[in-house]
């Protein structure tokens, strides 16, 4: 299995001498970093703005892509959590 690893990470699996020690030492490392990436985007999401002379539809690309990026390290959003959810023209009742 320690062959299968990318070389950055052997030093990090190195002392370990089992599949299931392996796995779980890769699982801790990087569930952090996803926890991390996912604050990450969020606070990226909550603020968002639109920029000077940006179009619409550029503006809601850019809040389609920070979505994507969650969604692909298994974070689903609530459209009450984005971006949009603070637009003038929605009413938040």
């Amino acid at each position: 299995m320690k062959d299968s690893i990318h070389k950055h990470l052997v030093a990090y699996i190195s002392d370990l001498n089992t599949s299931k020690e392996i796995y779980d030492r890769l699982v801790g490392m990087f569930k952090f970093s996803n926890e991390n990436q996912i604050l990450f985007l969020k606070n990226k999401l909550k603020d968002i703005k639109k920029g000077k002379g940006e179009d619409i539809q550029s503006y809601f690309m850019r809040i389609t892509e920070i979505k994507k990026d969650l969604l692909s390290i298994g974070e689903a959003i609530a459209d009450s959590e984005g971006a949009h959810s603070h637009c003038p023209w929605k009413s938040s009742s």
